[in-house]
């Protein structure tokens, strides 16, 4: 699967980002793209308000990616902004398919762990998702995730477990001390975890543009990108990093790179993390959309990896973070219980005697009265001493 990642910087006015995603699409096209991604946030660049452009997926801004990749003929994944709930709205990455094209997998992606973190509450503005989002283009599936989510490993489990060999990430990530290292080993991390590619895009650095342009305020404080796109392989290694212009980068992914790192390295809670083959219709699969093994959440999924992973080993328990994602800990190796350990201390001290007791009773040819702990050394009332002895 050939893949494009285009590293843009969108500004607040949605028909300039929609002429942007054509352009760049356009380009990524000409050089054989089949999947062309762009970052969160494509439609409308954080720092202004969202929901007076939010609108359903069947929208004029949403339309107008449907007609680039119709006319194209490719695959975009893009950052848009729907409708939610309380006023709210929802962090939507849409998928754009050609028109005729079968439908394989998601439309669109709610992104669902919030970026409630480093002061800022994107709660207070955005409605969370709940659904784990998995595409196919070519035969080759792939997870989707929004920046945040990028924190939370079961989001990503549970897209390799239906089968994802690929796991897009679309991003805006904040800047900040030390946010640029954790970004980079996040993603590692990730495909480590899913023993998947990691393709991520994220918005570039408004810096690197001139003062003012695109409507772009460095006092607001928004998390507006920074850049770092990567592809990152199923071992964790970086194949390919972008700066922080904007930028197009297309890659070739090989499906058959994750089957042979599945097999070194069998770390999923399955043991096999899916196949990088779509399963056959006919047969029913765990990774087809109606079995029972597809589930419509990330806490169901999550819950029955959990289920599914017998470490049979004491101490296994399930922690919850961000009251979101059960996320299964068990110890890195089978430990006998303190309580056990103490009981089998205790009980082989009344059972067998130290060496020191058994000379002594040995020497008295077992008469005397029976050792006890404690009163091993003690010279008995009432008893003479050993011959020899004052």
């Amino acid at each position: 699967m050939r893949v494009a990642l285009a590293q843009i910087i969108s500004s607040p006015d949605p028909a300039d980002n929609l002429a942007r995603v054509e352009r760049v699409a356009e380009d990524a096209a000409r050089q054989g793209a089949e999947l062309v991604v762009f970052p969160e946030a494509t439609q409308r660049a954080f720092g202004h308000p969202l929901p007076e452009i939010a609108e359903p997926l069947d929208g004029p801004w949403a339309s107008g990616v449907r007609s680039i990749a119709d006319r194209l003929g490719v695959v975009i994944v893009a950052g848009m902004f729907t409708p939610g709930a309380d006023g709210r709205v929802r962090n939507t990455l849409l998928v754009a398919r050609p028109a005729g094209a079968e439908p394989a997998g998601a439309g669109s992606y709610d992104k669902i762990h919030l970026f409630d973190a480093f002061g800022f509450r994107e709660s207070d503005a955005v409605d969370p998702g709940d659904a784990v989002a998995v595409i196919e283009v070519g035969g080759t599936r792939a997870s989707l995730a929004t920046c945040y989510d990028v924190r939370f490993p079961a989001l990503f489990l549970a897209g390799a477990d239906r089968g994802a060999v690929v796991s897009v990430v679309c991003a805006s990530w904040g800047a900040g001390p030390g946010k640029a290292d954790q970004w980079d080993l996040l993603l590692r991390a990730r495909a480590l975890d899913s023993t998947t590619f990691v393709v991520a895009v994220g918005q570039g650095d408004p810096a690197t543009l001139p003062a003012g342009s695109r409507g772009h305020d460095p006092e607001s404080g928004a998390p507006t990108g920074i850049g770092r796109s990567a592809v990152v392989s199923p071992l964790g290694e970086v194949l390919h990093r972008l700066g922080g212009e904007e930028e197009l980068l297309v890659v070739d992914i090989d499906p058959a790179a994750v089957d042979a790192a599945r097999a070194r390295c069998p770390c999923s809670p399955t043991g096999t993390a899916g196949s990088s083959r779509a399963p056959d219709a006919r047969q029913p699969s765990r990774n087809d959309s109606t079995s029972p093994g597809w589930h419509s959440s990330t806490r169901q999924i999550a819950s029955s990896v959990e289920k599914r992973t017998a470490f049979a080993r004491p101490f296994f328990s399930t922690k919850t973070f961000a009251g979101v994602i059960p996320i299964a800990v068990a110890s890195s190796a089978t430990v006998m219980p303190r309580a056990a350990r103490c009981e089998s201390r205790s009980t082989s001290i009344g059972i067998r005697r130290p060496a020191r007791a058994r000379r002594a009773r040995r020497r008295r040819g077992g008469a005397g009265r029976a050792w006890s702990p404690g009163r091993g050394r003690r010279r008995r009332r009432g008893r003479s001493p050993r011959p020899g002895r004052p």
